[in-house]
């Protein structure tokens, strides 16, 4: 599943389907402290950034 964080109807739908998709299936990303009402694009771009990193290096670990 490939998720663009370009704007679709909005960067916080893209984002808020994105935590829903993938924060919630990985128990070791329950750091974060938001909930899915709390999405404020301008706020959490660095949280997501790190978060999208953090998952491709997690993939890429299992495809090897």
């Amino acid at each position: 599943m490939e998720y663009s964080f370009f704007n679709r109807n909005s960067e916080s739908v893209v984002i808020g389907d994105f935590y829903k998709q993938y924060c919630l299936k990985f128990k070791k990303l329950y750091f974060i402290y938001l909930k899915l009402e709390d999405f404020d694009f301008n706020v959490n771009k660095k949280i997501f950034a790190c978060m999208a990193i953090y998952i491709q290096k997690e993939c890429q670990l299992a495809l090897l």
